[in-house]
């Protein structure tokens, strides 16, 4: 909830109402209700709960619903090493380490 509060606020503060929609869902239920009304998006950004193995199912689930458009770019945030990068059919253009966070940029 907390999360969501300050992501509202920033929307207002970018003055961005109309070209944003907030969704307060699971994020499986969230990606379902986005595919059933046909959304697509030309950029994605994944940053689940660190070290629950939510990233690669959120990931999985996004390319089986067809959310992201042709030429599209997903940046996956997580705490552990994202080594199922090697079995996705996305071109995997960087990756990145900060500490303990590792980001990958990938490009449809």
């Amino acid at each position: 909830k907390t999360a969501y509060l300050v992501l509202e606020a920033n929307v207002k503060a970018l003055k961005v109402e109309t070209q944003t929609t907030l969704l307060s869902l699971a994020y499986s239920r969230c990606l379902e209700k986005l595919s059933q009304e046909k959304r697509t998006f030309d950029f994605i950004f994944l940053d689940p709960p660190y070290a629950k193995g939510l990233a690669e199912s959120a990931y999985q689930n996004i390319v089986s619903l067809g959310l992201l458009k042709e030429n599209g770019i997903i940046i996956v945030e997580d705490s552990v090493p994202i080594t199922w990068l090697s079995s996705v059919d996305h071109q995997r253009l960087k990756h990145y380490e900060y500490g303990m966070t590792h980001v990958a940029i990938l490009w449809k």
